[in-house]
């Protein structure tokens, strides 16, 4: 278990390949998605112009961004080298989705 948990959604909500918005304590953006029985958490606003990943879908194990088709990775954040948003670990924890800080 990972210390200092703070909770960002219900995982009782999250269905497979559907990105649902969250947000950290601080107020910044993330996208949760549920995919092959794995929970992914991410930062939930697309480097390219800013569209939130969270209207977006998933592809081949990739969150593919709604405006413009940029596909990042799920496990890694990755679109292309150097390009890419940020990952976060996660537990389910009492049935919410907790990250660490």
């Amino acid at each position: 278990m990972m210390a200092n948990l703070n909770s960002i959604c219900d995982a009782s909500g999250l269905e497979d390949g559907k990105p649902v918005a969250a947000k950290t304590p601080d107020g910044r953006d993330l996208v949760v998605v549920s995919h092959r029985g794995k929970v992914h958490v991410l930062d939930g606003t697309c480097p390219h112009r800013g569209a939130p990943l969270a209207e977006g879908w998933v592809s081949d194990g990739c969150l593919v961004c709604p405006w413009h088709g940029w596909a990042f990775e799920l496990k890694s954040g990755q679109y292309a080298p150097g390009v890419g948003v940020a990952t976060h670990r996660c537990e389910i924890v009492e049935g919410r989705v907790q990250i660490k800080g």
